[in-house]
């Protein structure tokens, strides 16, 4: 699960690059809840089974939804890999079945509700003036005919990375306003001065020749295998 926590989750890798970790950390979510019931009806663990969200003792007919256990489950020690029971593949629910989509009819009339259709009282929009080169940083800036856009409350700078990058953000200009048009306008009138960076020079045509050139130098052998 600590392995987990450090993965990411773009590109659709999540289930394809973590199929068994997921499987690991949903077995193990689910023996959590079944030692807590347990734990509450005074039953073995053993006696327990899951159904769709919740806990079921057969013996006593007795049945708790996964909501009801999260507290008590919360405060129980993560199980060891070795104590996970794993869903056999003739078990599988969802996983290789034809499955209708939830939200797919929303998504396609437009009522689907996204992050970006928030809406809070108060709330303002931001749009951000990034730097025009990887490593480059705010050296001054001139915000005066950006205050000036109807609907734009103020500005923010916000700092450069520091290497190495990861996931954090490039730095640059942010225009607080009270609607995201009014927001981008703002930004247009922003007045920048950057720093230099020591990829202003940076060439994509150079970049390319140099990948093609190190493809065709002798590689290092990480794996062979055996036919």
């Amino acid at each position: 699960m600590k392995n987990l926590a450090i993965r990411t989750t773009d590109g659709s890798h999540s289930v394809r690059g973590s199929f068994d970790t997921l499987r690991e950390t949903g077995a193990s979510a689910r023996l959590m809840l079944v030692r807590a019931a347990a734990q509450q009806w005074g039953v073995s663990e053993a006696e327990c089974s899951t159904a769709v969200h919740e806990v079921l003792h057969t013996k006593s007919g007795r049945k708790i939804g996964y909501g009801e256990l999260v507290t008590a489950a919360a405060k129980l020690p993560v199980p060891k890999k070795e104590e996970l029971k794993l869903k056999p593949r003739s078990e599988w629910r969802y996983i290789g079945k034809g499955v209708a989509s939830y939200d797919l009819r929303d998504m396609i009339t437009g009522k689907a509700i996204y992050g970006i259709d928030a809406q809070m009282d108060g709330m303002l929009y931001a749009n951000v003036a990034h730097p025009p080169v990887y490593g480059a940083a705010v050296k001054s800036v001139d915000d005066k005919a950006a205050l000036a856009v109807p609907g734009v409350k103020q500005t923010a700078t916000i700092d450069p990375f520091k290497p190495p990058i990861l996931f954090q953000a490039h730095g640059g200009v942010g225009v607080l306003a009270d609607s995201s048009w009014a927001a981008i306008q703002g930004k247009k009138k922003l007045k920048i001065e950057w720093t230099p960076s020591e990829h202003s020079s940076y060439s994509s045509d150079a970049y390319k020749a140099e990948l093609q050139a190190t493809s065709r130098k002798p590689g290092k052998v990480v794996r062979e295998l055996a036919m």
